[in-house]
């Protein structure tokens, strides 16, 4: 081998070894620049998930205050309900009580005038 086929060998591998440097580089310059745009989505989608996240929090919240509200509606008809079914229970007690009193003294006016007519039919046989 010459002298200038060394030199020749010698400056192609200089190329090739700056070309090499220089892929690298370039290789190595938009990794970083893929990590770093990497780095941003997964901070946006961070945001989002929790933005996301707050929002359905704040929905459930809402649902959750007016669940209350209908379940408080709802325990205040059945409250109501309730009244009016023992109102009305204690009435029919009252009716019944007026009914039985009635009753007994239909019975008892019977009774004596039946018994009255008894002794009467009785004086008048003997």
């Amino acid at each position: 081998m010459s002298y200038k086929q060394k030199v020749d060998f010698a400056k192609l591998k200089g190329e090739l070894q700056m070309i090499d440097k220089s892929d690298f580089n370039s290789i190595k310059n938009e990794n970083e620049r893929l990590r770093s745009e990497l780095e941003k989505m997964r901070i946006k989608f961070k945001e989002e998930i929790n933005k996301s996240l707050s929002s359905v929090r704040l929905d459930l919240s809402l649902e959750k205050g007016r669940i209350r509200e209908e379940s408080s509606i709802y325990d205040l008809k059945i409250k109501e309900t309730d009244t009016r079914i023992n109102q009305e229970i204690y009435n029919l007690k009252v009716q019944i009580d007026s009914v039985k009193t009635t009753v007994l003294q239909w019975l008892f006016g019977v009774c004596a005038g039946t018994f009255s007519l008894v002794l009467a039919y009785a004086r008048l046989v003997s």
